[in-house]
């Protein structure tokens, strides 16, 4: 699976209406309020914040976050690479290509997939 890669840096966060107002594979809104907190820093080279960073933004505690993010990574949205003594990086995978993964080519799925573009991108991996 394909990683998020955008070297733009731009002021705000495109999001699909079908990602926000659509039936997802999220079973709660924590978990998409997660994963679009971290879709808005893709701009950046890696995406590392702390637990404590993503608790604020979302408004949850840290015990929540690690929960999530946990659930993320079963979801396969999330890949999460451990760095002892440091904060992990997380590498996002695009939600569309998740989604036609996991649910093939079922009524969710092109629901969905309609008339979207495609999004994969990569998220390239730099050493903090």
């Amino acid at each position: 699976m394909e990683n998020f890669i955008n070297n733009t840096r731009q002021p705000f966060t495109v999001i699909t209406n079908e990602l926000l107002q659509e039936e997802t594979i999220f079973d709660s809104a924590t978990q998409k309020l997660c994963y679009l907190y971290l879709y808005s820093l893709k701009n950046c080279s890696s995406i590392f914040p702390s637990h404590e960073t993503i608790a604020k933004a979302v408004c949850c505690s840290t015990s929540t976050v690690k929960r999530i993010l946990k659930e993320l990574q079963k979801l396969k949205l999330l890949e999460i690479k451990s760095r002892p003594g440091h904060t992990s990086i997380y590498m996002l995978n695009d939600y569309t290509e998740v989604v036609q993964n996991e649910l093939g080519h079922n009524k969710l799925a092109q629901d969905e997939l309609g008339g979207q573009l495609n999004l994969n991108h990569e998220v390239a991996q730099n050493a903090p």
